[in-house]
Order: structure tokens, then C-alpha cells, then sequence
């Protein structure tokens, strides 16, 4: 739900952006600018799209936003199991108190960890894919 809504949110972001850039700032500097911004923008318009795919626009709302999220509930959960209701002296009772009923604590973590480091792993490759396609800083993608 946060990608499709990242997604429609990026149109109007890319059409904003690319009114400042082609309209606004050549007001302020005084630039001749080529007039084929106008017609691509009344394209976008008229034949609204999407700028973005749905797998980058989710790989991107979970990097800027639920990445720290994440972070903080492995850090809390880690950290009530080392510590609760004493501290863990061994790597074996760290593991027992993670089991959750008939589960051994072992399985629960490995599972964590799968699951902590698939959304890593998405993270990243929407990262890679972002950059493949647009460079280090995405500079002139303001339409797509």
C-alpha cells in the first residue's frame, strides 16, 4: 500500500519538480530554456503515468522510512532476549530464549534473520537498479 501510494505521490513530484526547473528557475536566472518542457509536461497531463515501477517505489519507501523501523524492533527484541530476565551468559541460552512454544529458539532466529535480511537485500537491489539507471544523484529524472 505505501508503494502505490509512493507511486502516485511521485507524479506530482516529478511534474513540480519539473515546473521549477524548466518555468520557474529561468525566471530567476535570466536563461533561455528550450520550450519542449511544455509539451512533455502537458503529455504527462493529459496521459498521466506512472514514473515510477512498483518495486522501486516500494524498495525506496522502505529504505527512506521502514528500514529504521525495522532496525529498532531487531535491536529491542535482541536486546529483551539478552537481557530478560537475566543476562544471557551463554550463546545457547541466548537461542532457548527465543523459542516461541513448540518452536526452538534456533529456528525463530535464523527465521529473523532470513526475514531481516530479505528486506535488506531489496533494499539494496531497488538502491542498485535506482543508481543503474540514473546515477549517484538521479539528476534530471525528475519525469521518470
Amino acid at each position: 500500500m505505501e508503494a502505490r501510494r509512493y507511486r502516485y505521490f511521485n507524479v506530482w513530484r516529478a511534474r513540480a519538480r519539473w515546473l521549477e526547473t524548466n518555468f520557474y528557475a529561468p525566471i530567476f536566472t535570466g536563461e533561455a530554456r528550450d520550450n519542449d518542457w511544455q509539451a512533455i509536461l502537458a503529455r504527462d497531463l493529459t496521459r498521466p503515468r506512472h514514473h515510477i515501477s512498483f518495486m522501486r517505489a516500494a524498495g525506496r519507501r522502505l529504505r527512506r522510512n521502514y528500514v529504521w523501523i525495522l532496525a529498532v524492533q531487531v535491536i529491542a527484541y535482541y536486546g529483551k532476549i539478552a537481557i530478560h530476565p537475566t543476562p544471557a551468559t551463554t550463546l545457547s541460552e541466548f537461542a532457548d530464549r527465543a523459542a516461541v512454544g513448540p518452536i526452538p529458539g534456533w529456528v525463530v532466529l535464523i527465521v529473523g534473520l532470513v526475514y531481516n535480511f530479505g528486506w535488506i537485500a531489496f533494499a539494496l537491489g531497488t538502491m542498485w537498479l535506482d543508481r543503474h539507471q540514473h546515477g549517484a544523484k538521479g539528476e534530471g529524472v525528475a519525469m521518470g
